[in-house]
């Protein structure tokens, strides 16, 4: 970009000077309009037609080579100008300022006015080399401009180099956590409610711990948190007894109790077949299940079968049935069931072979044998005993 660059004269002995530690201290960039001979450029002290004061962007100290941007804009420049020089000039802590190197092009750089192009601006890079490390810095501000080269390295920094903090982005109340590794911070409730749309993290977790804290807490209740009922299991019509309790209760007095009748024994009924002749007794009363009761009663008698099997009881028992609280009527109303002492005759009670008769108060039955044929004693029509269980109403 530039024909020609050198350290001036000076400079070298600046350099000189400062090879004991010393810092060269950049303290200013010019640009001139004016030209001189190349051979005579080293013995410049200034630049020829002084015509603008620049910035410096950026020095980088690279052990013995030295990078120095420069920049010129023209901002408040009235008229363009050809830019044939740019100085830097240096110094060092107890020295004056000197033209330290300067840099030379034959045809120049124009530099527009800024009316005809606003915002122009010229950076121009030197580099310099040294047979020794020289530590340099700038006393020069710069004007807020930068190179490509320093703003492509700026873009491309991805460290926050403007040291961007997370309040400046609104985030300065989230904690630096994972996401799995986050705390969870909440008021306790203590009254079940829905979440809805909106609600803030910290009373929906509350919402949430309540909930299952009330589920845990009702999955463990074993006290029949649903107040279930006998009835809605089908069991509405049992007690509450255990089997040690229902075996107690089952003595004679309650039983006869819930009967509301003493019921039969077989030893009492072995001893109503022992009765003698004619012997009548009333042995309970059995309620239907139209409320109704029938009176039971137990008698033996002797019979004698007729040559179709018809039998007539020998004894008159109308009027004992009904002493005991019996009522005699005919076959609708009485029932008959019993057995013949013969071995293999059975007494019919089938209700169209049961009668009653209201004159003389006997029972006409029909006897069977065991294969169901109708019973006589081979024409002998033989006296024959038996034993009855009558059912009649209740008076």
């Amino acid at each position: 970009m530039w024909d020609n660059t050198v350290i001036t004269n000076a400079g070298v002995e600046l350099i000189k000077n400062t090879m004991s530690g010393e810092t060269i201290v950049i303290t200013a960039v010019k640009s001139g309009t004016g030209k001189v001979s190349v051979d005579v450029l080293a013995k410049q002290t200034e630049v020829v037609d002084e015509k603008q004061n620049g910035t410096i962007q950026s020095i980088k100290n690279k052990g013995n080579a030295i990078s120095v941007s420069v920049l010129f804009e023209n901002s408040g420049l009235a008229k363009g100008y050809t830019m044939n020089q740019i100085g830097i000039y240096a110094k060092t802590s107890d020295q004056t300022e000197i033209l330290f190197a300067i840099s030379q092009d034959n045809a120049g750089k124009e530099i527009p006015s800024e009316s005809s192009m606003p915002y122009y601006s010229l950076v121009s890079n030197f580099n310099f080399s040294f047979s020794s490390d020289l530590s340099i810095t700038s006393a020069v501000e710069p004007l807020g401009y930068v190179t490509l080269e320093a703003f492509e390295e700026h873009k491309n920094d991805t460290s926050n180099p403007h040291k961007v903090t997370k309040k400046q982005i609104g985030l300065d109340n989230v904690p630096n956590v994972a996401t799995n590794d986050q705390t969870v911070t909440f008021n306790d409730i203590t009254e079940l409610s829905t979440i809805s749309s909106g609600d803030k993290m910290s009373p929906v977790f509350a919402k949430i711990k309540l909930a299952i804290s009330n589920l845990i807490t009702h999955l463990n209740n074993k006290e029949n948190p649903h107040g279930v009922t006998k009835k809605q299991i089908g069991l509405e019509n049992v007690e509450n007894k255990s089997s040690e309790s229902i075996r107690s209760d089952l003595t004679v007095e309650n039983i006869e109790t819930a009967l509301n009748y003493k019921p039969v024994s077989p030893t009492d009924f072995e001893n109503y077949k022992s009765l003698l002749n004619g012997s009548l007794e009333g042995v309970g009363k059995i309620q239907m299940t139209s409320g109704k009761y029938k009176r039971m009663f137990f008698a033996e008698d002797l019979v004698k079968t007729d040559s179709s099997g018809k039998a007539t009881t020998n004894n008159s028992i109308k009027d004992k049935i009904e002493a005991l609280g019996g009522k005699w009527g005919n076959y609708s109303e009485i029932s008959v069931f019993g057995y013949a002492k013969e071995e293999g005759v059975m007494i019919s009670a089938h209700p169209d072979t049961v009668k009653s008769s209201d004159t003389y108060g006997k029972v006409e039955i029909r006897a069977y044998n065991a294969d169901g044929s109708a019973h006589y004693d081979s024409g002998n029509y033989a006296v024959t005993p038996v034993v009855l269980l009558i059912f009649t109403d209740e008076a």
